[in-house]
């Protein structure tokens, strides 16, 4: 093991050596995370773009306060940003370690983990990106390994669970759908235990706060812009790629309605019409969205990263959908997109081979799912909400949860094959 932890560290130094050196510039979402710790800083403005230049008034609730935050505390700087992160990761594999403790004790299962984080190159990258889903990753799989943690009380576990459900909303919005289960657990506290754990109000207050000042900015009280801009650019344009084909789903998102609002009167009109329009594209052509969500869930999975292992080497993937393209029936050029790669579709390939694998452990530790529910409610609910987006880098979140499920279930799986041998 310490010979892992040895080669995981040389893998982060290298992967810092190399991001030093190559030089590349951030791209759109890092560039809009800088800037938005810029404004704040500058400007006391939730900002996500230069405000010099054309205002885009999504930018105004389009980052939540919690990245920018963790940008300042790195004093801005991209280099100090990289060592904080790459330490993460460290220290997640050591919480990955105690975690699988909790279900555990065989050295192989101890070392098939080590081997496999180590591979998880997707992961190791994100400690070279300026993105959210690293930083998201650390506090979902602390809160839910100290939920397992026998030796805290029921209340110090909701004083923590709030807390870091709080953390992680103010991180990504992603964690915004999952509110509408706080009410339930207070409730269950309420019933079994006779307490009213109020820290699980903690999210609320994240959510009002960062409302309100949306709101003061747009006149719109939400939570994030980014609920509609997936919604135009993933859930509705895929939906009509699958219905209708590529062509279609770029002149879909070409519509009038869908111009960058300049004012908050464009902005209130923008919010009301662009949902109107992807909700009848999407119920309109039902069938397809439900294709294209539970494809979009099962390839987050398994895609061991093609975003973020082109863009790490300098092939920026932004003006290019493959997904878009196969479900368009533009099979040559999604295919082109992937051979533009050059050597690393090799890699791609290999990844994918340990992607297959442990999504083979995950599903055969479905016997385990008695006393490891809520380790697959966590990493279900990512799935679902992320849906037809389908990137890794959404599933990294919940990365270190679903490698102890699989080690579980493939420790079931050598199991089952080493007593089979032995007959």
């Amino acid at each position: 093991m310490k010979r892992l932890f040895l080669t995981l560290i040389l893998a982060l130094l290298t992967i810092f050596i190399y991001s030093f050196l190559s030089g590349n510039l951030p791209f759109k979402d890092q560039q809009e995370y800088l800037q938005t710790a810029t404004n704040l800083l500058n400007n006391n403005l939730l900002y996500s773009k230069n405000t010099t230049d054309f205002i885009d008034y999504r930018s105004f609730a389009k980052r939540p306060l919690g990245l920018p935050l963790y940008v300042l505390f790195n004093h801005q700087n991209v280099y100090l940003i990289r060592v904080s992160q790459a330490t993460l990761i460290l220290l997640l594999f050591f919480v990955g370690l105690l975690f699988l403790r909790v279900f555990t004790s065989t050295k192989r299962s101890f070392l098939l983990f080590g081997v496999l984080f180590s591979f998880n190159f997707t992961f190791l990258v994100h400690s070279s990106f300026v993105f959210a889903d690293l930083l998201l990753s650390a506090i979902v799989t602390l809160a839910t390994f100290l939920y397992f943690d026998k030796r805290n009380t029921e209340k110090n576990k909701s004083i923590w669970l709030g807390f870091l459900w709080a953390i992680a909303l103010a991180v990504k919005p992603v964690l915004l759908p999952s509110l509408v289960f706080i009410p339930f657990l207070m409730a269950y506290y309420l019933i079994k235990k006779k307490e009213f754990y109020w820290p699980l109000l903690f999210p609320f207050f994240v959510f009002f706060f960062t409302s309100s000042l949306n709101y003061q900015n747009t006149g719109r009280f939400e939570y994030s812009s980014m609920t509609t801009i997936n919604l135009i650019q993933y859930n509705a344009r895929l939906t009509i790629a699958d219905a209708f084909g590529y062509d279609s789903a770029i002149a879909f998102s070409e519509n009038k309605a869908f111009t960058l609002p300049r004012s908050k009167e464009e902005y209130a009109r923008y919010k009301v019409e662009a949902t109107e329009i992807c909700k009848n594209a999407i119920l309109d052509n039902i069938s397809s969205y439900i294709k294209i969500h539970v494809l979009g869930s099962v390839k987050m999975v398994v895609d061991p990263g093609r975003f973020d292992l082109y863009n790490y080497f300098g092939m920026s993937t932004e003006n290019d959908s493959v997904t878009e393209e196969f479900l368009g029936g533009h099979y040559n050029q999604a295919v082109n997109h992937l051979k533009d790669g050059g050597w690393l579709i090799i890699v791609f390939l290999a990844l994918l081979g340990i992607s297959l694998l442990k999504l083979a452990g995950f599903l055969f530790s479905m016997s385990t799912i008695r006393k490891t529910w809520p380790l697959f409610f966590v990493v279900i609910y990512f799935m679902a909400v992320t849906g037809p987006v389908g990137a890794a880098r959404l599933f990294l979140p919940v990365s270190i949860i679903f490698l102890v499920i699989s080690i579980l279930g493939l420790e079931k799986m050598l199991y089952f094959f080493q007593k089979r041998s032995k007959r």
